[in-house]
């Protein structure tokens, strides 16, 4: 079989770029250490990793090398911060970042905010395209076709071996950098303390800085175990490039994952003697450090070889039969937990966590990375508008923590829907609301793997990341009873990179005409906007599509009435009206964001 090696300009964990009129890995500019020292010889916070693969797991064998990365909530916070001018420190405890991602797949929600934040063709060069699935149950095959799809369509440097050691929050009048942060330098022991407005942690489901806010992980633990194998294999099954999930009521399922570079990731679930043996392991461990793991679902002492995983895989997987063909790119164990957060905020609105750190649930549905791609957005321009004065932080800051604790609670539950249909566990579905607060009154609209053709339809706008509940707030309020079948509903994604709100009128072209002839105001707050003016600060499209497949069909908006829409920087509606009522925009500015004299927080 084919066998691809990594590309020759990975050098530093990042693509390396060749310098003009150089050779082939020569080490450009930003990449000499020489460009990070000042004249008096103090080195710059941000360093290039060190060339090559860092182990470091506890657990290394011959089997293959085996890593920690930086996780892509961190990563994406300070991309969103960066771009805005934001200025923030970065810090992870790792030494370097993996040769293998963790991460099994991007929704095609996930995919825009990458293409608005300028990587989507970078991040589409990387791996494979899931262009199918199938689905085994018993030898049986229950569905084969093509992957689900919708209308949907740089760097930033780490201070690597850098943890945070404690940190307190002095909030008071006149304390512009409210946050004491104690930084430690894992290789020189070293300390430093650092103030910030707000403190961001992204450090996995075992988060120091969630205990050290002492916010409860609130949830269950399952009795399921999965065994991860991540290198080339030799097999006879015939979907061993194709997303494939295949069960066995006597030994359990397992999860087909096509990876690049020709590598494919196996999730086996470990059941019988071995499920048995990884229970007593993970009490153990858990007894002799007597502390909170809560959350944690990575297990080191786990004391299962790569061989016994290939043998539990061939039983799965029978009449095919699987080998290795190369050593392990990766090899872990896994005991999966559904627990999220409390709450992803402090009280205060300085501390927050998002990710891993926030919720963590099985890897069916792929809602990992794709989860804190949305976090990350949800939380990057409030943290902005907020760091910088032009919000009211009291206001907009809350919001992260109502709207994507909910997102959450729904992602733990249709993850674990899928999970007990796979490895055919009978255990109830975690019950994560908050007794007694406002939350409870929302809808969760919870979707069922019950069979039925609306339980699907839900399920799968969900996991395309274009579907979710809707908490009402001051950048949410809830459409008019006349509306709500003929204006996007808030929270449901638009198209474009948004780095502030930016105000889509929906219209047809004489509409457009007679409203230019007019002196309304289409915004009352900061400097008014009449529709002339609109119309000469912004960008017209004209779409020429046909009515049941134009932009006013595909966001559910009135063609003979138009709309005008509110959409946020994370790309999601804050609010629609009808054209008439578009004063009531500014009202719904004036109620997070604070009026500055020449005020240009809005595209038109």
């Amino acid at each position: 079989m084919a066998r691809s090696l990594p590309p020759p300009t990975w050098k530093h964990g990042f693509r390396t770029p060749v310098v003009a009129g150089g050779s082939e890995g020569t080490t450009p500019p930003w990449a000499d250490e020489r460009y990070f020292i000042d004249e008096n010889g103090k080195m710059a916070h941000n360093l290039v990793a060190d060339a090559g693969p860092k182990p470091a797991a506890v657990t290394g064998n011959a089997f293959g090398v085996f890593q920690i990365r930086t996780g892509p909530f961190g990563l994406e916070v300070a991309m969103v911060l960066a771009r805005q001018g934001v200025k923030f420190r970065f810090i992870d405890k790792a030494e370097a970042s993996c040769l293998s991602g963790r991460s099994n797949g991007l929704h095609p929600c996930a995919i825009e905010y990458l293409q608005s934040w300028g990587l989507g063709t970078e991040f589409a060069a990387e791996g494979p395209q899931h262009q199918s699935s199938v689905l085994y149950r018993s030898g049986i095959k229950l569905f084969h076709g093509g992957s689900m799809t919708c209308d949907s369509r740089h760097k930033v440097l780490v201070e690597r071996c850098v943890t945070v050691d404690r940190f307190q929050v002095e909030d008071g009048e006149g304390k512009e950098y409210p946050v004491l942060v104690t930084l430690k330098d894992l290789r020189t022991g070293k300390s430093e303390d650092v103030r910030s407005k707000y403190i961001v942690g992204g450090d996995g489901a075992a988060s120091k800085l969630r205990e050290m806010a002492r916010i409860p992980l609130n949830g269950l633990a399952t009795d399921c175990f999965w065994a991860i194998v991540d290198c080339e294999f030799k097999t006879d099954s015939l979907h061993i490039r194709t997303l494939s999930m295949i069960v066995s009521p006597e030994h359990g399922g397992t999860i087909l994952i096509p990876r690049e570079d020709g590598h494919t990731r196996f999730y086996i679930q470990m059941t019988g003697e071995k499920g048995a043996k990884l229970a007593q392991s993970r009490k153990r461990k858990r007894d002799a450090e007597n502390q909170s793991a809560v959350g944690d679902m990575q297990i080191t002492d786990h004391g299962i070889t790569p061989s016994e995983a290939l043998e539990q895989l061939n039983k799965i997987m029978a009449p095919w039969a699987v080998e290795y063909a190369t050593t392990l790119s990766w090899f872990a164990v896994w005991k999966i937990n559904e627990r999220v957060a409390h709450s992803l905020s402090s009280s205060n609105q300085r501390i927050h966590i998002g990710a891993h750190s926030a919720h963590v649930h099985s890897v069916l549905g792929a809602f990992g990375m794709n989860s804190s791609i949305y976090d990350a957005a949800n939380l990057g321009w409030k943290l902005d508008m907020s760091a910088k004065g032009l919000a009211k932080p009291s206001v907009l800051l809350p919001t992260y923590d109502s709207e994507r604790r909910l997102y959450a609670n729904l992602v733990v539950r249709v993850s674990g829907a899928w999970l007990r249909f796979i490895c055919n566990l009978n255990l109830p579905l975690a019950e994560l609301r908050r007794s007694g607060e406002e939350l409870e009154t929302h809808d969760e609209d919870l979707p069922l793997l019950d069979g039925t053709a609306e339980a699907d339809r839900r399920n799968s706008m969900f996991m395309l990341g274009v579907d979710g509940s809707t908490v009402s707030s001051a950048i949410c309020p809830p459409l008019k009873e006349d509306s709500k079948e003929a204006l996007p509903p808030p929270t449901s994604l638009l198209n474009g990179g948004v780095v502030r709100e930016k105000i889509l009128r929906f219209a047809e072209v004489d509409d457009l005409i007679e409203e230019a002839s007019m002196e309304e105001s289409l915004v009352a707050t900061g400097p008014s906007l009449n529709v002339k003016d609109m119309l000469t600060l912004s960008s017209v499209v004209y779409d020429d599509r046909a009515p049941d497949d134009d932009a006013h069909c595909w966001y559910g908006i009135n063609h003979a009435r138009g709309a005008v829409v509110v959409v946020r920087p994370d790309l999601m509606v804050g609010m629609s009206v009808w054209p008439e009522d578009a004063r009531e925009i500014g009202e719904y500015f004036d109620g997070f964001l604070v009026p500055t004299a020449g005020w240009k927080g809005v595209e038109a």
